[in-house]
């Protein structure tokens, strides 16, 4: 392992002028077409261990979302045309002479994580769900590097790919808004009180040196709207709540909302931004809401893709170091764009943990070598911002024990059990 350490020679993400915060939420096309394709992933593992007493190889992130066409009218609507859960990518499909049942796994995988998360939507209804599986036999070369006989005798897992991992610590206050405010608001709690908010959210949150904005888009569900006048109460009452949310988890910061914001009257409430692209019907005007049958844009042509969504660590976060490998789907012994990427928040989250009196921030990157041992990157990076007097060069020897005592057989051994347990968020 080749360790580096560095100042980062910027503010940190808290301290700058401008911070944009992205969370895509349950419903989004991007969050669910992740969330299948770990599921897939997680219950195909399962089935290898049970029936061949291993995780075989497989990489099962290619999945796509595509939007299907509805008839919404207050009260109801129709299916049109159903969405489309199209999978792909490759797997194990035969060990000797025993098929590997790839489609129905897959099938089986979606449809329980639609019932157990979407409450109006029936994955068993075909005018509302179509199901496309093409996933295939792997490629030679990959299968080879994850099959190889002198690393499963020495006991080593050689990395699949020349990659890079990347994480950070700590979460910013403008984080942590964003990525709570969309949990809260997709809590059974919070839809028991308010049923007609879909599940289909995504906050955009701006803070501009010490004012925060969040600008959110949300389906509201047609069976429980009767009106237009029925959705602009309903939009009101959920901007109070969401201003009552934010304000509580601010309370004790610098961060305040933005009360100098432009004001929408009812699209907005000065910092607090619901839906601005609704427009009011006025005369002969047709007015502009987004109602939706399901709760979910995917009902009426918004389509989804694995990647596309949150990072590891639940954000979308466009201030910091990103890593443009999808997590979800990814084989959980060896894919260095899974493991990597979560090995780099926990080291960044351990040094932070262990040095907070030291530091201000970190942030960690993991770049591998493909056939090479994945508990021995090829580069170890770590950028710090210290804090007060302290220097780096104290911390370099701290910062590589984490390392080292994080980077083992052991820990990755672990990881991969949390993966297929379905313990670590992927979307």
């Amino acid at each position: 392992m080749k360790f580096y350490i560095e100042e980062h020679k910027g503010n940190s993400a808290d301290k700058g002028k401008i911070e944009i915060v992205e969370r895509k939420g349950l419903g989004h096309p991007d969050y669910i077409a992740d969330c299948l394709a770990e599921a897939f992933s997680r219950n195909l593992s399962k089935y290898y261990i049970e029936h061949f007493g291993t995780i075989l190889h497989h990489n099962v992130d290619k999945l796509e979302i595509v939007g299907g066409n509805v008839d919404v009218e207050f009260g109801g609507g129709k299916f049109l045309k159903p969405m489309l859960i199209f999978f792909s990518g490759r797997a194990t499909a035969k060990v000797g002479n025993e098929n590997v049942p790839l489609a129905e796994i897959a099938e089986q995988s979606a449809k329980n994580f639609i019932k157990e998360n979407y409450r109006f939507v029936n994955p068993d209804d075909k005018k509302q769900i179509k199901f496309m599986i093409e996933t295939k036999s792997g490629s030679t070369d990959l299968v080879g590097v994850y099959d190889r006989k002198d690393a499963l005798s020495s006991g080593k897992i050689l990395a699949n790919d020349t990659s890079i991992g990347i994480g950070y610590a700590p979460l910013t206050i403008t984080e942590r808004i964003v990525k709570e405010l969309e949990i809260y608001l997709n809590s059974k709690k919070f839809k028991a009180n308010y049923p007609y908010s879909g599940e289909d959210i995504k906050i955009m949150g701006t803070r501009i040196d010490k004012k925060l904005d969040l600008t959110i888009a949300m389906g509201f569900v047609s069976k429980f709207v009767d009106s237009e006048t029925s959705y602009w109460k309903y939009k009101v009452k959920i901007m109070e709540e969401i201003r009552k949310f934010v304000e509580d988890k601010i309370s004790d910061s610098e961060i305040s909302l933005n009360e100098k914001g432009i004001d929408l009257g009812e699209n907005g409430s000065r910092g607090i931004y619901l839906n601005t692209a609704d427009v009011r019907k006025k005369g002969g005007e047709k007015g502009n809401i987004y109602l939706t049958l399901t709760g979910m844009s995917a009902e009426q042509g918004d389509d989804g893709a694995v990647g596309r969504g949150n990072r590891i660590n639940g954000i979308i976060p466009f201030q910091r170091p990103l890593s443009m490998e999808a997590v979800a789907g990814k084989n959980p012994v060896n894919h260095i764009g899974k493991l990597y990427n979560v090995m780099a928040f926990r080291l960044a989250a351990q040094i932070y943990r262990e040095l907070s009196k030291e530091i201000m921030q970190v942030e960690v990157k993991l770049l591998s070598q493909i056939g090479i041992s994945i508990t021995d990157p090829y580069i170890a990076y770590a950028s710090v911002i210290p804090a007060g007097n302290v220097k780096v060069s104290d911390l370099e020897g701290k910062i590589k024990k984490i390392f080292e005592e994080e980077l083992t057989k052991e820990k990755f051994e672990n990881l991969r059990r949390e993966f297929v347990e379905g313990k670590i968020e992927v979307c």
